[in-house]
């Protein structure tokens, strides 16, 4: 081929190539639409936008989240879960709409429908007028259906589809500049092509920022417009609640919100956006650092609901507060406040908390009564030093009483805990001082009076309010050591500048004050699902101009009663050792309670449940804590023994002469201690693995006339001394003999070997009319044996049981004669020595121990259980019927005694699971 025909060929061909370049390009300018984003047909004024990313995705994830199926048959909630339904089975069935619609993103607004209504608008942007083609296929399609209607009609030039079935509107749609917009409402798709033909377009700068940092991982984000959401709230509230959220229409511009669906809880982040030029709450943390929060140290467990501020540099927050308020109604009004509040006191608010306040200051409620939420709202300050906020504190009010005729001593009122701890609770001058110095957020402090603990300063409306805060604290029953609320709040991070946290079942009591009345219907209506929504704990920082969020909503399928105790005094550790009451040598009207953790730590706790002291012992404690008098002198020491050590700790915790002594070998049983004549020349006996049981003095020294052996195999449970006739028994078993031995540790009475005892212990029975004296066991099958002094034996032989099973005795027909009680797995049963069935109640999965009996009175005998599984504690009554207000919260086993001499009632003192010793009143 020539050269000149070459090159003739190269210019067709790029002649060529340019012409199908140019087709096809006008083909796409023609098919393509204008790309504009679906949120430009929201409303302006729509109070909140959700971005699907797909809505068989969102289906997907929503519905197998169980706080959804709990909440699915709430009205508004059912409403939104219909109109997604409908989208998915009557829109989607179609393969090619599917195929389009489930890559796009979904905007679905909420609208307002006149004042005190709302509904939703779909919009999906569509790429070509080929979608839009496969769309009308769909409309076609379901006008061949029977009882299917599509009537299209004009809306301000452009076409609005109705569809009707069976002569009920189902939907309405139209496709505008390559929108598709969706809804249950005509009116809604009106508006929504008004707004696509409006210049004012929904996607400002925030919105569009926050739109396109949405998480791609996210099906599902929610954003927030904070100027509307006060009037989509005020639908479901009253009067005054419409009014307070009123004064957060300046929060911020929007909040963009990436939502995580998971099986029990739904995680939330997201960022806030505010426009420094415009009034926003927000901007106040533009120029604060975050900081780790610490203030749930001293916020009481029972807190219902509270918010956390935390400031860098709070006295640059007091400025930048007041250039926000400026000009406004609040402004005038602190201005106002604080004017008096300095005539008063000769020192003004802002010096006054600028030099005591460190980070944080929070607003908390506790228990609400129903009526005033102020009642148990406090303002709870960080200080910078306690002393110097005290200092300071004082100076402020002398200067008041001295203006107003009254001393500082009548102002001042005192908090008596016990006798050894007080509080120091001070009258406060200015009640509203709270939200004119932090802001809105506090407005239902009254802060009326003022006290310490630790570092931080406490607000409050009454002494007696104040008073419960601090016992709390006594108690160490606070937020930051309950189980629950570091479960509910550890998704969060540990730095922010605003912390809240919501107590679902306590706060929905709060709330309740601000709902209208078919909002509080439908929450009575639903009660056991909302109640099983836990807690909402939500936190935000300031972070480059922009605020970011994280929070989350837990869900937890049980319903749980609170436990109403008296007192709980907050260990922070499992609870597997039954408290003992122990008498105070200083005090004998008054007891205390000794208990050790699962870290093997001893506490010494008074009737008030302030902890006096703890000790860390090397070990667990096995069997009792004893009382001796070790130097008989009327005061009382605490004997007891782990494996390793003998210990004898005095009242305050400190170790008695040469204590603890050291064991020879591991001990296998807790000791026993036997004053044989009275005299307090006390014996100790324990048991060890070298199969030896070892007898001391008081003093820690082995005996050396002790004459015992060695026994078969482990003794597990203390030795006992018997008197009988003027003769001493000293009785202990293993695992297949009981030895009956005389003080010098010489047999006393011979008895059979190679019976396989049950893991319980031996009984002692006194003689009665009916039987001579007597020692009552089981065997591994569950045979009742006695065991008489004169060396004879008698087997009661019952139905097999578990090796594992639980027995103990009462005579619960107080006939003279003891009953058998068993566990034998979930059942409990009561036997005579007849072999008669008395009665029986069967126990639910529940891992059953600790069985007791405790007497209430000469013939009120109850039976005492422990099921680990449910975390409840049974009482049973002689007749097997479960004793009134039982089951209550415990997993450990139980004493029930008297603290104080008031014997109106019982106290019951038990570990629960999550860390507290409870003490419950039992009245008889």
């Amino acid at each position: 081929m020539s050269k000149s025909r070459i090159g003739l060929l190269i210019v067709v061909l790029l002649l060529i190539s340019a012409a199908i370049f140019f087709f096809i390009s006008n083909r796409i300018q023609v098919r393509q639409f204008e790309g504009i984003p679906a949120a430009s047909a929201v409303s302006v004024d729509a109070p909140m936008v959700v971005v699907v990313d797909g809505v068989s995705k969102l289906n997907e994830s929503i519905t197998t989240s169980e706080v959804w199926k709990e909440l699915k048959d709430v009205d508004a909630i059912k409403t939104l879960g219909e109109r997604i339904s409908f989208l998915e089975k009557e829109i989607l069935s179609n393969e090619k709409i599917e195929k389009v619609l489930n890559r796009r993103k979904v905007v679905i607004s909420f609208n307002f429908m006149g004042k005190r209504d709302y509904d939703y608008l779909f919009a999906i942007a569509l790429s070509d007028k080929r979608e839009l083609q496969q769309f009308h296929q769909l409309t076609s399609d379901l006008r061949g259906k029977k009882n299917w209607k599509i009537t299209d009609r004009k809306y301000s030039s452009k076409t609005i589809h109705d569809i009707t079935r069976n002569g009920k509107a189902l939907f309405s749609y139209s496709i505008t500049r390559g929108i598709l917009m969706l809804s249950t409402k005509q009116v809604l798709v009106e508006d929504a092509i008004r707004q696509l033909d409006s210049k004012e377009k929904l996607t400002n700068k925030s919105f569009e920022k926050l739109y396109d940092i949405a998480g791609d991982d996210s099906h599902l984000s929610v954003f927030i417009n904070h100027k509307e959401l006060p009037r989509l709230a005020s639908i479901y509230l009253n009067r005054n609640g419409a009014k307070q959220m009123t004064k957060f229409a300046d929060y911020a511009q929007w909040t963009g919100i990436d939502v995580n669906v998971r099986k029990e809880k739904i995680l939330l982040n997201g960022f806030s956006m505010y426009n420094d030029t415009l009034k926003s709450y927000l901007n106040l943390f533009s120029n604060q650092k975050v900081i780790r929060k610490h203030i749930d140290d001293v916020l009481p467990a029972q807190t219902s609901m509270f918010i956390s501020l935390g400031f860098s540099d709070f006295k640059l927050y007091q400025k930048d507060y007041e250039n926000y308020l400026h000009g406004s109604p609040e402004y005038f009004s602190r201005l106002n406040v604080f004017k008096k509040f300095e005539a008063n006191t000769r020192m003004s608010p802002s010096s006054f908390f600028n030099t005591v306040v460190a980070n944080e200051v929070a607003f908390s409620v506790t228990h609400f009564d129903g009526k005033r939420p102020s009642a148990s709202a406090f303002l709870v300050c960080e200080t910078k030093s306690r002393s110097q906020a005290e200092q300071e504190l004082i100076v402020l009010l002398e200067n008041y009483t001295s203006k107003t005729g009254k001393t500082l001593a009548e102002s001042t009122h005192v908090y008596q805990v016990d006798k050894e701890l007080s509080f120091k609770i001070y009258e406060f001058p200015a009640e509203r001082i709270a939200e004119k110095m932090f802001g809105k957020l506090f407005g239902w402090v009254n802060a009326k009076y003022v006290t310490f603990f630790d570092n931080y300063m406490i607000f409050g409306e009454s002494k007696k309010a104040i008073s419960s805060f601090l016992y709390s604290n006594v108690l160490n029953e606070t937020l930051a050591r309950d189980t629950k609320y570091i479960k509910y709040a550890d998704e969060l991070t540990g730095k922010g500048n605003m912390f809240c946290f919501v107590n679902i079942t306590k706060g929905l009591k709060i709330f309740s004050h601000f709902m209208n009345s078919d909002l509080k219907k439908v929450i009575d209506k639903h009660s056991d699902s909302f109640r099983k929504m836990k807690a909402f704990a939500w936190q935000f920082g300031s972070d480059n101009g922009m605020i970011y969020n994280y929070a989350t909503l837990n869900y937890d399928p049980s319903i749980r009663e609170e436990p109403q105790a008296i007192w709980s005094q907050n260990l922070q550790q499992k609870i597997d050792f039954k408290p003992v009451f122990v008498v105070n040598h200083r005090d004998k009207k008054n007891k205390e309670v000794m208990v050790q953790d699962s870290n093997n730590a001893l506490y010494l706790i008074n009737k008030q449940g302030r902890i006096l002291w703890k000790e860390q012992l090397d070990g667990k404690i096995l069997g009792q804590i004893h009382q001796i008098d070790y130097y008989r002198n009327g005061k009382l020491q605490y004997l007891f023994n782990t494996a390793k050590k003998i210990y004898l700790l005095d009242r305050n915790g400190n170790r008695v002469a040469k204590y603890p002594v050291n064991l020879r070998s591991s001990a296998t049983n807790g000791l026993a201690v036997f004053d044989y004549d009275k005299s307090r020349n006390y014996r100790i006996a324990v048991a060890t693995k070298n199969h030896k049981v070892y007898l001391y003095q008081k003093e820690g020294k082995i005996i050396s006339g002790w004459k015992f052996g060695k026994t078969d195999s482990d003794v597990k449970f203390p030795a006992q001394h018997i008197r009988i006739a003027n003769k001493d028994y000293i009785v202990f078993a293993d695992q297949g003999k009981v030895y009956i031995l005389n003080r010098e540790g010489k047999e006393r009475v011979k008895t059979q070997s190679g019976n396989k005892f049950s893991a319980n212990p031996i009984y002692y029975e006194k003689r009665s009319s009916k039987h001579a004296a007597r020692l009552v066991y089981t065997n591994e099958k569950g045979d009742v044996v006695y065991q008489y002094f004169n060396g004879k034996s008698e087997t009661i032989d019952l139905k097999d049981k578990n090796k594992n099973h639980l027995f103990n005795l009462a005579d619960v027909d107080y006939d003279g004669t003891s009953e058998f009680i068993f566990i034998d797995d979930d059942e409990m049963t009561c036997i005579n020595s007849k072999k008669k069935t008395l009665f029986d109640y069967t126990f639910n999965n529940s891992n059953l121990s600790d069985l007791n009996i405790y007497r209430f009175g000469k013939k009120d005998i109850k039976i005492g259980i422990t099921s680990s599984n449910e975390n409840r504690i049974y009482l049973l009554n002689d007749d097997g019927s479960v004793f009134q207000g039982f089951p209550l919260q415990g997993s450990s086993g139980f004493s029930v005694g008297f603290l104080s001499n008031d014997h109106s009632a019982f106290n019951l003192i038990v570990g629960n699971a999550d860390g507290y010793l409870m003490n419950y009143h039992v009245t008889r």
